[in-house]
């Protein structure tokens, strides 16, 4: 539930900081005081960690998927944030988990953002895929990965 909620005042926050006010009621969460400002707060070192590595990109967050996978079988997701630079794409995945080995855990979601990278290559091939970076909300940290 923790999970979700986070996910769910990213993806506001990221699309529209007027927006703060819908929060507690897109999420069924009362958030107690400094809450909402503690989170507003993990949103913009995000923001400008992304606008300092990636200048001048196009951001497109929750974006739906459909692709088939190289079996043929029907791969569909949303992933929570493609960000295009001119020459690459970039899947980015907002977690919340709260381990301190994050090497280890971002191995265990590594199938998961392979198919994601897989499949958005496959429905945008004019551009190369880049790598996927996933955003440890809870540790205010970022994994990159960059494909070669």
């Amino acid at each position: 539930e923790r999970g979700t909620i986070l996910h769910r005042c990213f993806e506001i926050l990221c699309t529209d900081r007027k927006l703060e006010h819908i929060i507690p009621r897109a999420t069924g969460h009362e958030f107690g005081d400094g809450e909402l400002e503690e989170i507003s707060s993990a949103v913009d070192q995000f923001e400008n960690w992304l606008e300092h590595r990636f200048t001048g990109s196009i951001l497109e967050h929750e974006v739906p998927f459909l692709s088939l996978d190289k079996n043929g079988s029907v791969i569909q997701g949303i992933v929570d944030l493609i960000v295009e630079t001119d020459d690459d794409i970039w899947i980015v995945d907002h977690k919340s988990d709260r381990g301190d080995d994050l090497d280890e855990i971002f191995k265990f979601y590594w199938p998961q953002l392979k198919c994601y990278a897989d499949a958005i290559s496959n429905t945008r091939s004019n551009k190369r895929m880049g790598g996927v970076i996933i955003n440890w909300i809870s540790h205010g940290r970022v994994s990159l990965l960059k494909f070669e």
